[in-house]
């Protein structure tokens, strides 16, 4: 079936993907899905939440618009002549606040996903995007509106877990997505390559393009990781995650929520390289990832 996920879609409309990998093509529909089903009876968590925490991130520059018809859930885009790309997200706080990789965002972010009990599209706004070799690929976003689901952070994981990671995929017009699972195991753990305090975790789990930014679940259900890249060699395929630091993302969500009170309270640190986008039309997202 080739590259038929949110691959073709971006080949198509000529969308400039940013991906940790120069690989000739993702894994297909078909071995995406059988990773899954060979180990999906380990699975003890709630699929149905663990799908739910999963939003989808549209992101092109400053002409970028989308819009959804919610009868059909169809989206319309608009994105000028430098096209726009896709990735996921991950809620984190109820109020709108929402995990995923600095590199998938641009100017403009539209998320789709389930707010307030229905499917629904909405613009985003960057609370923090990654800018030094310090947490240099976690970003947090902001949309209006409550999430249905958030994440529920566990362990970090060890080698040889087997681990699940919350994936896209396109139907073979190219025209509705569908979230599901794919399945594999962490293959080791390392330090940030880039030296800062997110952990490495890689996997074998079968990710494509589109995905970085989702959700890498223990088999209970709990958040063990942020899809961020994929890599090939001639006959395998591997997947990079890293352990997102719960402490450091509640400080910017608190820092964000007391920017934006009646009364602004101090700065929980004025150090941080915080990037902040007020507007309301469509905040930031770039890239799709992998």
């Amino acid at each position: 079936m080739g590259c038929r996920l949110i691959t073709g879609l971006l080949a198509v409309l000529s969308a400039t993907m940013m991906c940790g990998c120069r690989s000739p093509q993702d894994p297909s529909d078909a071995v995406r899905h059988a990773s899954y089903i060979h180990c999906r009876s380990l699975f003890t968590g709630n699929n149905e939440a663990a799908k739910r925490q999963t939003y989808i991130v549209f992101s092109g520059g400053p002409q970028f618009r989308a819009t959804m018809d919610r009868q059909t859930g169809t989206v319309n885009w608009f994105a000028g002549k430098k096209g726009f790309s896709t990735g996921l997200a991950i809620g984190f706080e109820a109020d709108g606040y929402l995990v995923t990789v600095a590199h998938a965002l641009n100017t403009n972010i539209f998320v789709i996903g389930w707010f307030d009990g229905k499917m629904d599209m909405k613009p985003a706004r960057v609370v923090f995007k990654g800018n030094s070799n310090t947490h240099a690929d976690l970003a947090l976003i902001k949309t209006e509106g409550n999430l249905d689901t958030c994440c529920i952070l566990g362990e970090g994981p060890r080698s040889g877990d087997q681990v699940f990671a919350i994936v896209c995929y396109r139907n073979s017009n190219n025209t509705d997505w569908d979230i599901d699972f794919a399945g594999g195991k962490v293959l080791g753990i390392a330090p940030d390559p880039l030296r800062g305090s997110l952990r490495s975790i890689r996997t074998d789990v079968p990710l494509a393009r589109g995905d970085s930014g989702g959700p890498l679940l223990s088999i209970s259900g709990q958040l063990i990781g942020v899809n961020r890249r994929i890599g090939f060699t001639l006959r395998k395929h591997w997947s990079d995650s890293f352990y997102p630091d719960k402490e450091f993302i509640q400080r910017l969500v608190k820092e964000d929520r007391s920017s934006r009170a009646p009364n602004p309270a101090s700065a929980v640190d004025g150090g941080l390289p915080v990037q902040s986008n007020s507007r309301r039309l469509c905040p930031a997202a770039n890239d799709s990832h992998r």
